[in-house]
């Protein structure tokens, strides 16, 4: 029965992201007098799903380009040598700016393949947020379901959490690195796949990996951090002082969010969502 009723929320996170970016979709550009910070979303996610994060960095003084990706159409390998290296030779031509990372869920996974094997000479700080550094358990359970298979595209045969798995083949880091996770309330049926604390997708202790300057829980759902006042503020922190904040101004967390430039594809217009 519980494993029905995580079926049932893996299809639902599917069912709510049909309408992703295609593959050539524009890079979005914040321009600004610091250094870049390039932004990418996870499995699922449209292109725009970063954009609040770019908007928030780009007003502390960060130049912050948005790369939106198929998540559900190619592995990670030709993400990386396809559109994320491309992109980042295209649009991070000063040499005296430094080369920040942000990435969300899987596309921290990216961003850790595409550091591995194309490392700038001028990288600066990387944040992961909420990414299954050691794999992710719910990868285990469904990656022999054609359905799900269907939903997720090549990454589901990626992140699983064995030695062989591409996360757990990228090893320690040796760059700057800051981690945030999200700690959620339990949810019973979900327990059973996920015993550890968890934001309802990847498990806390996941996200870590050897070799991280800092780590940082904040409570909040898996897909909702993207969108958190909190990891936004850890996030320029970290990339400022490669630390996280122990005791951040609350008028920093807590002030609303205004999307400035979130735009949805007209499919889901059209429909009225």
């Amino acid at each position: 029965m519980a494993r029905i009723f995580v079926l049932a929320f893996v299809l639902g996170l599917g069912y709510f992201t049909l309408f992703q970016t295609p593959a050539l979709a524009d890079v979005r550009k914040y321009p600004g007098s610091g250094d870049y910070v390039v932004l990418l979303h996870g499995i699922l996610s449209m292109g725009n799903a970063m954009v609040p994060a770019a908007e928030y960095l780009n007003k502390k003084g960060f130049y912050t380009l948005v790369i939106p990706y198929p998540s559900r159409k190619i592995s990670i390998e030709d993400t990386t040598r396809q559109l994320l290296s491309p992109a980042i030779h295209q649009h991070c031509t000063d040499p005296s700016k430094r080369i920040h990372f942000v990435g969300h869920s899987m596309g921290g996974i990216v961003i850790r393949h595409y550091l591995a094997n194309h490392r700038p000479s001028n990288l600066g700080r990387v944040v992961l947020i909420a990414a299954p550094n050691q794999g992710n358990e719910l990868a285990d359970i469904f990656r022999n379901n054609s359905l799900v298979g269907k939903v997720f595209g090549p990454a589901l045969q990626e992140l699983g959490t064995d030695p062989d798995s591409l996360p757990n083949q990228l090893g320690p880091v040796n760059y700057d690195l800051g981690i945030i996770m999200g700690k959620a309330p339990r949810i019973p049926w979900l327990s059973k796949a996920i015993p550890e604390d968890d934001d309802g997708v990847v498990s806390v202790t996941g996200g870590k990996i050897r070799g991280m300057n800092d780590f940082e829980v904040i409570k909040g759902m898996h897909t909702s951090l993207k969108r958190s006042r909190a990891v936004f503020y850890q996030t320029y922190y970290f990339l400022k002082v490669g630390s996280f904040n122990d005791h951040p101004p609350k008028r920093e967390i807590r002030k609303p969010i205004r999307f400035q430039n979130l735009r949805f594809p007209a499919a889901m217009k059209q429909r009225g969502r």
